[in-house]
């Protein structure tokens, strides 16, 4: 028997974002319902060993999902629900049975179904369509994963279709709440199924709230009113939820919450300002950061690494991947501690023959189309829109993202809409790894207001930047490459070095202050034959005699030279 926990990550191996309900129910477990929804699976896990029978709600708006809900209709069975989806117009798709067994104002057996598709949407509150009606839950609601139990009937929601998800189609796109009826409640009339009974209820609760009543007191008094008010009471926990959801929105002694009357019209319900804020329970439950690799790149995060132009950013990343996919420690340093289901390298600056022949000799061959997914310079564009069921577990590559910036990388107002799509494609369930230049002329200097050039809104929402640059740019193929760490968050790492052979492999190589150059080794050298027989030559005169001898040093480097060989490094002429 498939256990809940079984159910929940199944979901999130779909990118799809998971909260825990109280077991049987829909009532949100969490304080804050599906606004707590997740994808970490350490988080998930947690939720579901403090309470192992806790039903699995899905967040349809972090989740991209918009579910069509039909309550009712000309459906009766799967066969007559792929039979109505055709008479209007809807693609098949990834399907659920909801729990519902039986109709509540008939006896009779009921057949209830939600349609899944790619694309969220705002939520309609009353649909109809082809004879059929229900709801759309997106942008603003939860459905409960195949597996949960129904509060009512006992009845698992079950699959009845595990087609793909579709994409959102057009004419899901175009539903709009209906009218319904004009509601009155009047003495002796009761409120008919579809006819505004939530709403109704809830501005009796919310009358409550205003005299000061708690949850529990507002559920024990809409009990006896449910059936007095309605034709068909609602359910117990739609009534619980109602009534604790009420007492959690409105501080006691609020106003009613406004419920429209007449023709219908999305409620908007007023916003506890506390929402806004982490909750203790969020602090209580924060993990610790994890790791791809260990103090290098951290899992579920969008990481930069910035170098000038012909730098070897591009090889960091391949030793990257190279580590991923094989499990070996980065430049044979940083441990290796969880790999991702797959790794998305698109590099539009590159075409294939070249990244073909830098990976076969990284013996990497042998993942692609694997575990490793290309795109280059000879494929067609490629929007980042476009990426769908490979970012969950992903480590997608942009190299670099120049490519894929849509405007002014110079511009902060579309360097904050490609920061939304990094969020965005984050919560699939994708890790980030960003390639960028670093801004031209910096030298020597490694720091975050130089690594990444463009819009400062880059460096701003990334959450880790590294910066590695040639130690030497006159002898590009054989020099050791500088890697630092200029934005850290969550670990701590110190600035180093790393070697690159013929076939591309990194190979760590120490601190970058411990290592020094052959071309730093020859500068001292002759900083000391000078020395030897000039003793008290100045700083200036020191400078010049190096640059006579074919070594271009400024007056900081010879002091700190001359006193490390036992001068005092101070005098500037004589």
């Amino acid at each position: 028997m498939t256990s809940m926990l079984e159910v929940a990550l199944a979901c999130t191996a779909r990118g799809w974002h998971v909260f825990p309900c109280k077991p049987k129910s829909k009532i949100p477990a969490t304080r804050n319902g599906f606004k707590d929804a997740s994808v970490d699976e350490a988080q998930v896990r947690a939720w579901w060993e403090r309470s192992p029978d806790a039903n699995v709600a899905i967040a349809c708006g972090p989740s991209r999902l918009a579910v069509l809900d039909i309550d009712e209709g000309p459906v009766q069975s799967a066969e007559e629900l792929r039979a109505w989806m055709a008479s209007a117009g809807l693609p098949p798709t990834y399907t659920v049975r909801t729990g519902r067994r039986v109709d509540k104002k008939t006896g009779e057996p009921a057949f209830g179904a939600q349609l899944y598709y790619e694309g969220a949407i705002p939520d309609v509150g009353l649909w109809r369509l082809a004879g059929g009606s229900g709801q759309v839950k997106s942008l603003g609601g939860y459905v409960m994963a195949a597996g949960s139990i129904h509060p009512d009937s006992g009845e698992a929601y079950e699959v009845i279709s595990s087609s793909t998800v579709a994409f959102t189609p057009e004419v899901v796109r175009q539903l709009k709440t209906g009218e319904r009826e004009a509601l009155k409640v009047v003495a002796g009339k009761k409120i008919p199924d579809g006819a505004g009974r939530h709403h109704a209820m809830t501005s009796v609760a919310g009358g409550l709230r205003a005299k000061g009543l708690d949850g529990e007191a507002i559920y024990e008094a809409l009990v006896p009113i449910n059936p007095a008010m309605c034709e068909v009471p609602i359910s117990d926990d739609d009534l619980k939820a109602i009534a604790y959801g009420v007492a959690r929105r409105y501080p006691a002694g609020e106003t009613d919450p406004e419920v429209v009357i007449g023709k219908a019209k999305e409620p908007k319900e007023p916003v506890d300002w506390r929402t806004r804020y982490a909750t203790s329970e969020q602090f209580r439950d924060v993990l610790p950061p994890s790791f791809l690799i260990r103090d290098f790149l951290e899992d579920g995060s969008i990481t930069a690494i910035g170098a000038p132009v012909a730098q070897r950013k591009s090889i960091v990343v391949a030793n990257v991947i190279h580590a991923l996919l094989t499990g070996e420690p980065l430049f044979g340093h940083f441990e290796v501690l969880k790999r991702p289901a797959r790794i998305l390298y698109l590099c539009p600056e590159m075409g294939l023959v070249d990244i073909a022949s830098r990976f076969k000799k990284l013996g990497l061959d042998s993942y692609v189309g694997e575990s490793l997914f290309i795109r280059t310079m000879d494929d067609p564009k490629l929007s980042l829109t476009e990426l769908d069921e490979e970012l969950p577990g992903a480590l997608l590559i942009l190299d670099t993202i120049t490519r894929f910036v849509e405007g002014n990388q110079n511009d902060a107002g579309d360097m904050a809409k490609f920061a939304d799509l990094n969020y965005a494609i984050k919560r699939r369930g994708a890790t980030l790894l960003l390639l960028h230049h670093a801004i031209k002329g910096t030298g020597g200097s490694m720091t975050l207001d130089n690594a990444l050039r463009g819009s400062t809104e880059l460096a701003a929402f990334v959450t880790c930047v590294w910066s590695t640059q040639l130690q030497d740019i006159d002898a590009p193929h054989t020099t050791p490459s500088n890697l630092k760490c200029v934005k850290q968050r969550g670990f701590a790492s110190e600035p180093f070095q790393v070697s690159c052979d013929e076939s591309f492999r990194m190979t760590m190589l120490g601190t970058m202050g411990a290592i020094k150059t052959q071309k730093q080794v020859s500068s001292e050298a002759a900083l000391a034959e000078i020395l030897k027989h000039s003793p008290d030559m100045g700083l200036l005169k020191l400078r010049d005699a190096l640059k006579a001898a074919g070594h271009k040093r400024g007056v900081k480097w010879i002091a700190a030279a001359k006193v490390a060989a036992g001068g005092t490094g101070v005098t500037l002429t004589g």
